[in-house]
């Protein structure tokens, strides 16, 4: 495997071995969020499933731009350090992502399950609705039981 000198290399190579990767994610991400909505539509529920996933999906945003903010930053400050030969700075520099990413994502699990209800009806949510509202519902709680998960992998996107 060809070991990439990022100190040495020629800029628009490195960022073409480093976007390539990083397009193809994206265009994976964005096919996989149009299977789930086709298959989700074609489920008993349909229009109803659609509809609640919607509803939550602006609190995922959120989150992934949280992870993202964390994620960045660390990694920003990881390569700053490594490239000033500071290993122990860029170590401490993780760390503290993933320390800041558990801390924020138990504040966040806590407020979502106590105002659930509330950012339910933030993002659309109608409890007169039923059907849809208890689907949006059992969504955001899985949601809220994952949250670290979401956090830690959205922190590592490309």
């Amino acid at each position: 495997m060809e070991k990439l000198d990022l100190e040495n290399g020629k800029i628009s190579s490195l960022i073409k071995k480093f976007a390539i990767p990083c397009v193809i994610s994206m265009i994976v991400a964005a096919l996989y969020n149009i299977v789930d909505q086709i298959f989700i539509g074609w489920s008993d529920a349909g229009a109803f499933e659609n509809a609640a996933t919607n509803i939550v999906y602006p609190f995922t945003v959120i989150a992934l731009a949280v992870a993202l903010l964390v994620g960045d930053g660390a990694a920003a400050l990881f390569s700053l350090s490594l490239g000033a030969k500071e290993k122990e700075k860029a170590n401490k520099a993780i760390g503290n992502g993933l320390i800041l990413l558990i801390i924020i994502s138990i504040i966040l699990t806590l407020l979502g399950i106590i105002f659930s209800r509330q950012i339910l009806t933030i993002f659309g949510g109608n409890p007169k609705e039923i059907e849809c509202y208890e689907y949006a519902k059992c969504y955001l709680r899985i949601i809220w039981d994952f949250l670290f998960i979401l956090l830690v992998r959205g922190s590592m996107l490309p």
